[in-house]
């Protein structure tokens, strides 16, 4: 029986005065400032589900290059990666906020927008809605598969599970990267849809492997000092 976490009674305290603090904040935004809110919105939805995609990354890098230095703690970015689902909430929430955040989603934009005219069937709200429900099934599934092989794995042993998560992750690298890029593309990139740059998918996802990484780390130190991972 794997050690349960003991979350300490004050941190239970804490979170919840954040999220009625944060609950507050979210509600005075809107009546202020919609605009800024939504802004914000997606500034927040973007960088965790950064950090919970890295993680699903950087568990899948773990398995193909069969390290056994992190397989001790893998359950951290396991736990990250399980922020996916809320994040898909978050961002279904964020749909009436497309015309204020993106110049391409006002209703006739790109009539007097050669450009926006030409990135039209790429850049409207129908099919950008279409590709986010599908980044989160997606990413999603990935999750559910890799996770459901970890706990098998640690309850029947042997070599089959750890063949066939090796395989799953191959799997997931391969799909994320390429659907994370177009991601990035479509939630950062087109709010500005005259400017593009051919590095800029590369960077963010390179960037949510590498502040995943530093998460991990900063939880499995936190828990190494509460007893936890005494390796």
């Amino acid at each position: 029986m794997e050690d349960q976490v003991k979350i300490p009674r004050l941190l239970y305290i804490v979170s919840g005065l954040l999220v009625l603090l944060g609950s507050v904040a979210v509600v005075l935004a809107f009546r202020l400032d919609g605009t800024r809110a939504w802004a914000n919105l997606l500034l927040n939805n973007v960088y965790f589900v950064s950090l919970a995609g890295g993680a699903l990354l950087f568990l899948s890098i773990q398995r193909v290059t069969h390290s056994g230095w992190s397989a001790g703690f893998l359950r951290v970015p396991e736990a990250m990666a399980a922020f996916l689902p809320v994040s898909a909430v978050l961002f279904l929430l964020m749909i009436p906020g497309l015309p204020s955040l993106y110049h391409w989603a006002h209703p006739g934009a790109a009539e007097h927008d050669a450009l926006l005219a030409h990135k039209a069937p790429y850049l409207n709200q129908g099919f950008w809605i279409a590709r986010m429900a599908f980044y989160f099934l997606l990413w999603n599934l990935m999750f559910f598969l890799l996770r459901r092989v970890s706990l098998r794995e640690d309850r029947d042993g042997g070599m089959a599970w750890f063949r066939k998560g090796e395989h799953l992750a191959k799997i997931t690298i391969f799909l994320f990267i390429i659907t994370f890029s177009f991601a990035m593309i479509d939630w950062v990139m087109s709010i500005d849809a005259h400017w593009y740059s051919t590095i800029f998918a590369i960077r963010n996802f390179v960037a949510a492997f590498h502040h995943a990484s530093i998460v991990i780390a900063f939880i499995v130190l936190i828990m190494h000092t509460r007893g936890y991972f005494p390796f």
